[in-house]
C-alpha cells in the first residue's frame, strides 16, 4: 500500500489541498467544512474499517481510501482549515460585530485572528457610526417595576 503526506491549509479564503508536499487544488472554505462532516459521518457508519471519499476540488477529483482513524484525523484537519478560512472570508463582517461588542462593553474575541482583534478595538474607538449606536441595547417589551397598591376599593358603576 502507497503511503502519501495529505496536507490542508488555508489560504486567504480557501483550503489548499497537499500530496506529499506539493500543492494539488483548492477548495472553498465551506466546501471543507462540509466535507469534513462527510468524512466524519463516513468514518462513523463504516463496518469495515476503511473510509472511501472523493473530495470535489476546483483542479480535481481526489479519491481517498482512509482507514477510520486516519479518517478521523483527515476530518479534523480540513474542518480547522475550513474555520480559519472562514475567518478570513468574513473579516469585515466580524470585524463590525466584534466592535460592536467592544463598544456595549462584552470585549470577548469573535475572532481568533490578532489583525482582525486589532481592528475591531480600532473600529470601536474611531467608528463614527459604531459611536452613534445606542448602548442601552434592545429595549424589551417588557414592563418591570413595582405593581401599584391601592389603599380604597374601585367605586361602583351605577348604570
Amino acid at each position: 500500500m502507497n503511503q502519501i503526506n495529505l496536507g490542508f491549509r488555508p489560504v486567504g479564503a480557501r483550503v489548499l489541498v497537499s500530496l506529499n508536499g506539493e500543492p494539488v487544488a483548492t477548495v472553498d472554505w465551506l466546501a471543507a467544512k462540509e466535507c469534513a462532516i462527510e468524512i466524519k459521518v463516513c468514518a462513523n457508519s463504516s463496518i469495515d474499517g476503511r473510509v472511501s471519499y472523493v473530495l470535489q476540488t476546483d483542479g480535481r477529483p481526489l479519491a481517498m481510501d482512509l482507514e477510520k482513524s486516519v479518517a478521523y484525523e483527515v476530518s479534523a484537519a480540513l474542518h480547522h482549515a475550513g474555520a480559519i478560512a472562514e475567518e478570513v472570508a468574513a473579516n469585515e463582517k466580524l470585524t463590525k460585530d466584534a466592535a460592536l461588542f467592544i463598544r456595549m462593553g462584552a470585549p470577548f474575541g469573535m475572532a481568533q485572528n490578532p489583525a482582525i482583534k486589532s481592528q475591531a478595538w480600532t473600529d470601536a474607538q474611531w467608528d463614527s457610526g459604531l459611536r452613534k449606536f445606542p448602548l442601552r441595547g434592545i429595549p424589551s417589551q417588557e414592563r418591570v417595576g413595582v405593581p401599584k397598591i391601592m389603599n380604597h376599593l374601585p367605586k361602583e358603576k351605577i348604570n
